[in-house]
């Protein structure tokens, strides 16, 4: 697959990759197509329209309020794509001249690249080194790209006389004397463009014969043209002058241009006579045809075009892109929004003559789109050019303009320079109210911005627009929420904080509107914290746990669970400042943050005196990234603990050293239990049997292990009830090692019942997914893939290879060494 990148700027968002997508969906089934995109078909279609057209029925993906997670979704929409392709036949991805390449492409590259270690995707990347300065987006892509493993650069120097020898000897159908070949090979330096043209052009002029090769070296003293611009020169001299013509519009249109896009720009040439020229440039193979459309044809290199659009004079180029620029325009028709990009770079040439009106309209457009698709650095470029332009009398144009580039510019700028982000919305807030839009005056204040400390004046922004807002709206509960936060950022009236906030979660629970009080909770929960008031704090964090679970997932729910965990880490005795510790370690521990969990528990580690808990959460952690002999080395300590019965205390430990062993056994095939500890894990375990409580959820995930591993499945169905009851009355994210439909799953696919093993399975990566709990994600791929190897049911083994795939790329990212053997080893039995 081929995408390239276009020199003249106006491409839309991640050009390379579109060309390549389109490529492959018109090249294959609509079947086969939906079903390797399957549920990323509708993401992928947001910048691949050809998507739509070959799979019908398409629904637009669900819309996500925060723009860097939409743009993740996209990226990793094209990589589970690419990857899924790659099963059917391997694929080789090659990305043409990247150092034209748009920013977003590139953010696209570096993520794509980090996800394909274990795929059959290959990626080519070609650039020109001599256009690249450290400041040039490329470079620090290469920076980003040099640290990946399965990364190699490849420097390409010139050919060497032998390749020079042999290559004209390809071409010539002739061995080639040693003068010619050290002519070319000075003159071109090896340069591949410049031998490969300057052959052509000694063919052409009949130099290469057998009789001109017989004579003696020294007789070569033929001139060889100077540069490569001057060897295609000459070749376009041996065209017809209708045929430079034809090409030199064609060049001033782009790289790539279209039969139509040629009859409407030579109105005076027939279609018959165009095709007559077209078919002269791809004899003398200064064009070429484009295999996924018919009449669309590109330059067979880029230089080529430089050199006809350079010889126009700029009077003539100017007004050659106005004719263009409006032919174009009456071609496209109604559909003209839909080449924005393409329409705004003729127009922006042609703007001396035409004017700045059309560059102003199509470059909001193009500016809208790229926004809509996370292309924010060509969403920036739009947007500056259209505002450097536009009448400062049409203050709506403005106003949308500068509310575009601040949301743009929120995306890109650091923390240190988001100002000019803010002055950009504030100016646009202006504008709107100054004509009377106070509805899009309100869109203006409630731009997403990043929650960082620096920018200023977004708590007045929104004070000022509740004055437009109806009371007792959502809207008007947003803005309170967003003034509440941001005075806290702003160091400004602290007083106002909380009574703003209130207000707002009263207008969420009289509107009954989870959504909004999730939303407003979750921007509440640290400002109201910090302000001193902890257990509201740690009320609203609470109550965004529960929102996030019934409402599948926010951005806020992580957050508001590690506050919960730091408030609780400052509080309290020895004892409880431990335990804090212990369960924010554990938490870090379920989201993958192993560094994170390290220095916690070296804190407490530290103490006089550690419970048992805190060094089975070291365990834990050691037991996740594959450490299990050290694991164990831990937990055996704890064994004397364990063992007292009736110690209150006791089932804490018992948990963490049974679940330590019980996960050994399974990973290693041995039986490495204790004697005593299984049996005073029955008698505690039974204790909290039918409570509910997420201790019976870590007994009964234990019991199953130990079930599991022995291979006795009597008691799993009674397990079963013990955990729905449980399900019916607890959260489950502040315990990694308990997930209920993770066990269930494997209660199920024990006792064969494989449809409910894989509706259960799918709960459980659906729950992880939404808290980005990769460390069991990783684990749920690897169980369901095993699920569906043994149902076996139409597409389930394509479907376990990508959740191994999956898999294996967490493992390997997060260095889960234990995980990742299993995985692999379980791929060699598929493929067998």
């Amino acid at each position: 697959l081929w995408g390239r990148c276009y020199e003249g700027g106006g491409a839309p968002p991640y050009w390379p990759w579109v060309q390549a997508i389109r490529t492959y969906v018109s090249s294959h089934e609509p079947d086969e197509v939906r079903s390797q995109m399957g549920s990323t078909a509708s993401v992928i279609s947001e910048i691949v329209a050809d998507v739509k057209e070959r799979i019908p029925g398409i629904e637009p993906p669900p819309k996500l309020d925060d723009p860097e997670s939409a743009r993740f979704r996209l990226f990793d929409a094209v990589t589970t794509f690419l990857k899924n392709a790659a099963q059917a036949k391997p694929i080789i991805l090659i990305l043409d001249d990247l150092h034209w390449a748009d920013k977003p492409s590139l953010m696209m590259l570096e993520f794509i690249t980090r996800e394909l270690a274990s795929s059959r995707v290959l990626i080519v990347g070609t650039y020109r080194d001599m256009e690249l300065n450290r400041r040039h987006p490329l470079s620090v892509t290469l920076g980003e790209l040099t640290r990946e493993r399965l990364f190699e650069r490849v420097l390409l120097r010139g050919l060497t006389r032998q390749d020079v020898a042999r290559f004209i000897e390809m071409a010539a159908g002739m061995v080639p004397p040693r003068g010619l070949i050290d002519a070319v090979h000075t003159q071109t330096e090896g340069n591949p463009l410049f031998v490969t043209e300057t052959a052509r052009l000694l063919i052409q002029e009949g130099e290469l014969t057998p009789d001109r090769a017989a004579k003696s070296d020294s007789s070569w003293n033929i001139r060889i043209p100077e540069g490569v611009r001057e060897v295609i020169g000459r070749r376009l001299d041996r065209l017809s002058e209708r045929c430079n013509d034809l090409l030199t519009v064609a060049s001033v249109i782009g790289r790539q241009f279209t039969l139509n896009q040629l009859r409407v720009v030579i109105e005076e040439t027939s279609e018959t006579q165009l095709l007559d020229v077209i078919d002269e440039a791809l004899a003398a193979r200064t064009i070429e045809e484009l295999p996924d459309e018919i009449g669309a044809y590109q330059f067979t290199h880029a230089l080529i075009q430089e050199t006809l659009s350079s010889e126009l004079s700029t009077t003539r180029r100017v007004r050659l892109h106005a004719r263009i620029a409006e032919a174009l325009e009456t071609l496209y028709g109604d559909k003209a929004d839909d080449f924005a990009e393409e329409l705004t770079r003729h127009f922006t040439e042609a703007e001396t003559v035409l004017g700045p009106e059309k560059v102003v309209r199509y470059s909001k457009i193009a500016g809208d789109r790229a926004l809509s698709s996370y292309g924010y650095e060509f969403a920036q470029t739009m947007y500056e050019r259209a505002l450097m332009l536009v009448d400062p009398e049409d203050v709506l144009t403005t106003a949308e303009l500068q509310k575009g580039l601040g949301a743009a510019l929120a995306h890109i700028l650091s923390r240190y320079e988001l100002q000019k982000s803010v002055d950009y919305v504030t100016s646009a807030f202006n504008n709107f109210v100054k004509i009377g839009e106070f509805g899009k005056a309100i869109e203006a204040a409630l731009t997403p911005m990043p929650h960082v400390h620096g920018p200023n004046g977004l708590a007045e922004l929104a004070d000022r627009a509740m004055e437009y807002a109806k009371p007792g709206t959502s809207t008007h509960a947003m803005l309170l929420a967003q003034l509440g936060f941001w005075l806290m950022h702003e160091n400004r009236q602290p007083d106002r904080v909380v009574p703003a906030f209130d207000k707002a979660l009263e207008i969420a629970n009289d509107l009954k509107d989870e959504i909004l009080e999730l939303h407003v909770s979750g921007q509440a929960a640290s400002p109201v914290s910090r302000l001193g008031s902890h257990q509201r704090g740690n009320q609203l964090a609470q109550r965004v746990v529960e929102l996030s679970a019934k409402t599948q997932g926010s951005g806020f729910e992580v957050v508001a669970r590690e506050l919960l965990a730091a408030r609780a880490v400052n509080e309290g005795n020895l004892f409880q400042r431990q335990t804090a510790y212990s369960e924010r370690a554990r938490l870090f521990i379920l989201l993958g943050r192993w560094d994170d969990a390290d220095r916690d528990l070296k804190v407490i580690e530290s103490d006089d005196i550690v419970e048992p808990r805190v060094q089975g959460t070291r365990a834990f952690l050691e037991e996740a990234i594959g450490s299990t002999d050290k694991a164990i080395e831990i937990v055996e300590p704890l064994l004397p603990v364990a063992l007292i019965q009736n110690d209150e205390g006791s089932s804490i430990s018992q948990a963490l050293a049974l679940r330590i062993y019980a996960q050994a056994s399974i990973d290693t095939g041995q039986d490495l239990t204790p004697p005593g500890l299984d049996e005073a894990y029955s008698v505690t375990g039974n204790r909290f049997r039918k409570t509910g409580s997420w201790s019976a959820m870590a007994f009964a995930d234990i019991a199953v292990l130990r079930c599991l591993f022995a291979g006795n499945f009597d008691q799993l169905e009674e397990f079963r009830a013990d955990i729905e009851l449980v399900l019916e009355s607890e959260d489950f994210f502040r315990t990694r090692h308990s997930d209920p439909y993770y066990v269930l799953g494997l209660i199920s696919g024990a006792l064969g019942e494989l449809d409910r093993a894989v509706e259960e399975l799918e709960q459980a990566i659906e729950r992880d997914e939404r808290i980005s709990a990769k460390p069991d994600l990783a684990k749920n791929f690897f169980e369901l893939s095993k699920v569906l190897i043994k149902r076996n049911s139409d597409g389930d083994h394509d479907r376990a290879v990508e959740l191994q795939d999956r898999a294996i790329e967490i493992a390997t990212e997060l260095g889960m060494k234990t995980l990742l053997e299993k995985v692999l080893s379980q791929r060699e039995i598929l493929k067998a």
